[in-house]
C-alpha cells in the first residue's frame, strides 16, 4: 500500500506530465467544420468533412439573445435590429446595445461573424434549423478594417458567406451585434500590399519594372502560405520573377514578398490574378488583380539631304479610331506609343515647302524597334501626281523626284498591328 507521501508525489509527477504534454499542443487550431455535407467528387470537403464536429443544439435560445455552442459567442436573435448604416454608425450602435441584460455588445469581427456561415446553405448561409430572426440575406458589417486601405472595413454575405470589403462611409450595410469572447484559438490572417496593380502600358516583347507585393500575417496564429500561381485569362502575359512566400511559415506580425512582372505577348487590355492560397482559415485563396496593357511603338526618322526635318507634324491613323499626332525632334523623329491592336495604320508626315535645287528626302520607319520592310510610302504635292516607293530590307525609304516650291506629304502605309 502507498504511503500518504507515496500518493501526493506520484499526483504532483502526474500533473507535471500533464501540463507539458497539454502546453506542447498550446499552439494547435482546432477548425470547425463547414457544414458541407455533400460531396461533388472524390476527396472534397463534403466526402472528407474535416474539423471539429459542431454540438447538437448548435444553438441555445434565451429570449432575445442566442449562445453558439460551438464558438460561445452571444448574438441577437433579431440579426436586423437596426437596419442597415455606415460603418461608424454600426460601431456606435453595437457598442451602445443593451440587450438581454448585457451592455457589454459590439460589432463582430470578420473571423466572428464568418463563423456563423454554413457551406451547405445559401440564402441565407446559415445552419439549418438556425433560430435566428430576420436574417438579411445581404452584406454585414465586421469591426475589422481592410488593412491595405483602412477607409475601407471586411463585410460578410449572409446570402453565401462571401467575403468583401466595402468603403466605410459610403456603403449602408447591415449590423449583426455579438458579445462574450472571440471565436476559439489562433489563427493566422493574411494581408496582401497592394492588394491589386495596374502596369499600365508596356511596349509587346518588353517587360515592366517588377512590382514589390508584401504579405503579411496580422493574425494570432502561424500563417503557413502554399504555392502561388498566376491564374485568370492572360496568366501566360504575367510572371512570378522573384517569389519569397511559397512554402513559407510567417508567424504573427511576420511577412514576405513577391515580385511579379508584366511581359505582353500581343496588344490591348490583360488581366490575370496572383492567387496565394494559405491556411487562412476563412480566406483560403486570396486573389490579387493584375492589369496592364500591352502596346507598340510606332516610329521613324525623316531628313531633307541628310538635315532632320524636325519640329514638323506627324499624324497616326486608324480606321475607326482618333487620329494621333506629335511632332519630329530635333533629330527628325517620332514615335507613337499607343497603337491600337489588330488595325493597320498609315503614318502622315507634313512637310514644309521644298527648297530648289530639290533636296533628296530621306527616312526610315520601324513598328516595336523592328524595321517595317516592303511597306508602301507615298509622296504627296498639290496638282502633282503622287509618286510612291516601297521600303527597303531596313525599312527605309527616299525620294529624290519631288518638286520644287511645294509643300508635301508622304504617307506610310503600315501593317496590321499585332
Amino acid at each position: 500500500m502507498l504511503t500518504k507521501k507515496q500518493v501526493i508525489l506520484t499526483v504532483m509527477v502526474f500533473t507535471a506530465a500533464l501540463l507539458l504534454y497539454c502546453s506542447a499542443f498550446a499552439g494547435t487550431v482546432q477548425l470547425p467544420e463547414t457544414g458541407q455535407r455533400t460531396s461533388y467528387r472524390a476527396g472534397d470537403d463534403g466526402e472528407l468533412e474535416r474539423g471539429v464536429a459542431w454540438p447538437n443544439p448548435r444553438f441555445a435560445v434565451n429570449g432575445d439573445c442566442v449562445t453558439d455552442n460551438l464558438t460561445g459567442l452571444m448574438w441577437s436573435r433579431n440579426a436586423n435590429l437596426a437596419g442597415y448604416m455606415y460603418w461608424n454608425a454600426a460601431l456606435n450602435y453595437a457598442n451602445n446595445l443593451t440587450l438581454c441584460g448585457y451592455s457589454d455588445w459590439r460589432l463582430p469581427n470578420r473571423k466572428e461573424l464568418r463563423s456563423l456561415i454554413d457551406y451547405s446553405n445559401y440564402g441565407p448561409a446559415l445552419p439549418t434549423g438556425h433560430p435566428f430572426t430576420n436574417v438579411q440575406s445581404n452584406y454585414y458589417w465586421s469591426s475589422t478594417s481592410y488593412a491595405s486601405d483602412t477607409s475601407s472595413a471586411w463585410i460578410v454575405s449572409m446570402w453565401n458567406g462571401f467575403v468583401y470589403n466595402f468603403i466605410k462611409d459610403y456603403y449602408y450595410v447591415y449590423v449583426w451585434p455579438v458579445r462574450s469572447g472571440q471565436v476559439g484559438g489562433s489563427f493566422g490572417n493574411l494581408d496582401i500590399s497592394p492588394d491589386s496593380h495596374d502596369y499600365g502600358n508596356v511596349n509587346v516583347g518588353a517587360s515592366s519594372p517588377a512590382m514589390t507585393f508584401t504579405a503579411s500575417n496580422t493574425g494570432t496564429g502561424n500563417l503557413e502560405i502554399y504555392t502561388i500561381t498566376i491564374t485568370g485569362t492572360d496568366s501566360s502575359d504575367f510572371n512570378i520573377q522573384n517569389d519569397y512566400c511559397t512554402g513559407a511559415v510567417l508567424a504573427p506580425s511576420g511577412n514576405c514578398t513577391i515580385e511579379a512582372v508584366f511581359s505582353p505577348s500581343s496588344g490591348g487590355l490583360k488581366s490575370a490574378n496572383m492567387s496565394i492560397p494559405s491556411n487562412d482559415p476563412d480566406m483560403p485563396v486570396l486573389d490579387v488583380p493584375l492589369l496592364g496593357t500591352g502596346i507598340f511603338d510606332v516610329a521613324g526618322c525623316i531628313d531633307l539631304d541628310g538635315s532632320p526635318l524636325n519640329n514638323k507634324k506627324v499624324i497616326l491613323k486608324q480606321t475607326g479610331e482618333v487620329n494621333q499626332t506629335t511632332t519630329t525632334d530635333s533629330g527628325g523623329c517620332y514615335v507613337f506609343t499607343d497603337a491600337v491592336s489588330g488595325k493597320a495604320f498609315t503614318v502622315q508626315i507634313n512637310g514644309p515647302v521644298l527648297s530648289s535645287p530639290v533636296p533628296v528626302i530621306n527616312g526610315c520607319a520601324e513598328l516595336q524597334g523592328s524595321a517595317m520592310t516592303g511597306r508602301k510610302v507615298l509622296l504627296k504635292q498639290d496638282n502633282e501626281l503622287n509618286k510612291s516607293t516601297k521600303t527597303d530590307i531596313e525599312g527605309c525609304y527616299n525620294f529624290s523626284n519631288a518638286v520644287p516650291d511645294k509643300k508635301f506629304k508622304l504617307l506610310i502605309k503600315g501593317p496590321v498591328v499585332p
